[in-house]
């Protein structure tokens, strides 16, 4: 038995190469080399997949924040537009009536100040007037007198105390209301009036009894002397 195996294991140490130590290592360092290789590559490919996830998601993300906050941003600028428009349009109309009660206010003023000073010049223009009136009266009565017509006088100088009473020139109004009595008192002792005369001495009375009462006693002596003129002038005509 012995003997025939050795023949046997002869022949298998002929057949089986003998493989060196280092070039087993070298193998599988090789072998290792070209996992590690592939190990990298699957690293990369993985890091560039989850670098193309978080730039997609970056750029999504990115995208709708910036639509969301466009979006917001818009909403706020029409919110304060708004704001702003009902704040200009209060403003405005509280200016408006500021100017217009400040308006108003300049042209009633102006407006009263107008009406005085328009009042004050009518009312120098009608004294004026009443003034020249009454002075020309006053010549027109003179002429009268000088003239012996003393009914008209007196009527003359009537109208001219009346107007120098409206226009308060009291020195002018007693030498008329006087100037008035004495053509009365004139006309009664030396003229009879004229049928034209008579038709106006109701008048004249009527004008006499509104003499006021600080003139009561030249009011009452022309009554009485008016009531005399028109009592000989009814006795001249039944003659």
């Amino acid at each position: 038995m012995i003997t025939d195996s050795i023949p046997t294991i002869s022949v298998l140490r002929d057949t089986i190469e003998v493989i060196d130590a280092s070039q087993v290592s070298l193998f599988y360092a090789d072998m290792i080399g070209k996992q590690q290789g592939q190990f990298n590559l699957l690293l990369v490919a993985i890091g560039v997949i989850v670098a193309t996830v978080l730039t997609a998601t970056w750029w999504w993300n990115y995208k709708a924040s910036k639509a969301q906050i466009t979006e917001e941003i818009q909403t706020g600028l029409k919110k304060y537009q708004r704001l702003f428009t009902a704040h200009k349009a209060s403003t405005e109309e509280l200016i408006d009536a500021e100017v217009d009660k400040r308006i108003k206010k300049q042209v009633e003023a102006l407006s009263s100040q107008m009406i005085t000073d328009l009042e004050t010049f009518k009312k120098s223009i009608t004294n004026d007037s009443k003034k020249m009136r009454a002075n020309l009266c006053r010549i027109f009565a003179l002429h009268c007198s000088s003239d012996n017509g003393f009914f008209n006088s007196a009527s003359w100088w009537l109208s001219a105390f009346e107007d120098y009473l409206a226009i308060n020139n009291g020195e002018f109004e007693q030498i008329s209301i006087d100037a008035y009595v004495e053509a009365l008192e004139e006309c009664l002792a030396k003229e009879i009036i004229s049928d034209d005369q008579k038709e106006s001495i109701a008048g004249i009375i009527e004008r006499t009894s509104k003499i006021p009462d600080v003139y009561t006693d030249q009011r009452n002596k022309a009554k009485k002397l008016l009531k005399k003129i028109e009592e000989k002038a009814k006795k001249a005509e039944e003659k």
